[in-house]
């Protein structure tokens, strides 16, 4: 954790940090199911994005001793919402991308994800800028789900509407058939044709 001992004097106990960082993702995990039990994870995750870009913000731009343990904080709530992100992702993996073009599709992206990577650690970038990179990273994210949610949500009101409409044909489609099955409406219909066909109507 440089970010961290940069400005710590003492002994740092990483196997304590690691321990958190484990136990922030397990929680994150586990409100995957509270959030898309209110919400589609088209939704909630612009704000998983949104506050993960935050949390990188604060040691891009301040990096004093003060600021540890903040900075800290920031890290854990980073990887609670690693553990919101892969559930969601698969979610949406499932639901957008096909099956049969699923691992090509996902090759396809790990290619500039691991160049990203490479550049920026073989290339000895101060770890404010790194930090930086990341917040803007996770900023395009924020944007992108935004508008993913935007076109999902317009899809689904008129998926909505179609089954509503679909609906309402089958109740009227249903009515109709109990009335014509009805023995009371059959009767009255017979009534009434053999009022109108009576030799005294007829003259």
């Amino acid at each position: 954790m440089p970010s961290v001992a940069a400005g710590h004097a003492g002994r740092i106990p990483h196997g304590y940090i690691f321990a958190a960082y484990m136990v922030s993702m397990m929680i994150g995990s586990q409100l995957y199911s509270l959030c898309s039990a209110q919400a589609r994870p088209e939704s909630f995750m612009r704000w998983v994005f949104a506050v993960s870009a935050l949390c990188f913000a604060l040691p891009a731009w301040k990096k004093t001793d003060a600021l540890i343990p903040a900075t800290f904080g920031g890290f854990l709530a980073f990887e609670a919402c690693i553990g919101l992100f892969w559930p969601a992702i698969g979610t949406m993996r499932g639901r957008y991308v096909p099956d049969a073009t699923r691992a090509t599709v996902m090759n396809f992206f790990r290619v500039p994800l691991n160049l990203i990577v490479v550049v920026i650690l073989t290339q000895n970038f101060p770890l404010a800028l790194i930090f930086k990179c990341c917040t803007g990273f996770m900023f395009i994210a924020f944007v992108t789900q935004v508008y993913l949610n935007r076109i999902t949500k317009c899809q689904d009101l008129q998926h909505l509407n179609e089954l509503q409409k679909q609906q309402q044909q089958q109740e009227q489609e249903e009515w109709r058939t109990s009335v014509l099955d009805s023995p009371a409406e059959s009767e009255s219909a017979e009534q009434e044709s053999e009022k109108y066909s009576s030799p005294e109507l007829a003259a």
